[in-house]
C-alpha cells in the first residue's frame, strides 16, 4: 500500500513516473476489453488512497478522524465494488467463452 501512496504523490511531479503510468494505461487500452477491465479494477483499488490524500489536502494534516473518514465506504463505492468484484468477472468469462 505504501507503493500506491508513493506513486500517487509522485505522479504529478516526476516525469518518469508520469510516462510509465501513461504507457501502462495506453498498453491496457490497446489490449481491448481485458485491458479496460484491468483499468477498472486498478481504479477501484486506488479509490481509497486517492480519497485519503484528498482529505489530507482538505484538512491540511493527518489525524484519526481523517483516516476513519477515508476508510468509510460511500454508497457509490460499495456499488462500484460489487460491480467490479462480482459482475465484471462474470462478464469477462461470458465474453471469453462466447465471443
Amino acid at each position: 500500500m505504501v507503493a500506491v501512496h508513493l506513486v500517487i504523490l509522485a505522479l504529478p511531479f516526476i516525469e518518469s513516473v508520469r510516462s510509465n503510468f501513461y504507457e501502462m494505461i495506453n498498453t491496457l487500452l490497446e489490449n481491448g476489453l481485458i485491458g479496460y477491465a484491468v483499468i477498472i479494477v486498478l481504479f477501484s483499488i486506488l479509490i481509497p488512497s486517492i480519497k485519503l490524500w484528498y482529505f489530507v489536502v482538505l484538512e491540511r494534516g493527518i489525524n484519526i478522524n481523517l483516516l476513519k473518514r477515508a476508510l468509510e465506504k460511500t454508497d457509490l463505492e460499495q456499488k462500484l465494488s460489487t460491480y467490479v468484484w462480482v459482475y465484471l468477472p462474470v462478464l469477462l468469462v461470458i465474453y471469453v467463452y462466447f465471443f
